[in-house]
């Protein structure tokens, strides 16, 4: 008796690229990063601290061998 698949399932890399992506959305908002003289505390700020901590996250997921499938994950969740 063969068993099929559900076509639509997640990936299995897509719990841990959603954890990431929660990680990298944290560490865009740790406080000292916007002091005085540092990142302004303003709606495009933050954004841009978001953004440079993705790509920063896709660029290491990049470097690592066999990081592959859970980089292209982070990715999908990332820009969805």
């Amino acid at each position: 008796m063969a068993v099929w698949k559900w076509p639509f399932a997640a990936p299995p890399e897509r719990a841990a690229a959603l954890a990431l992506l929660a990680t990298v959305s944290a560490a865009s908002r740790f406080e000292p990063l916007f002091a005085q003289g540092r990142i302004p505390n303003t709606v495009e700020g933050r954004l841009e601290s978001l953004f440079l901590h993705g790509a920063l996250a896709l660029m290491r997921l990049k470097a690592e061998p066999g990081a592959d499938a859970l980089g292209q994950a982070f990715a999908d969740a990332y820009f969805r």
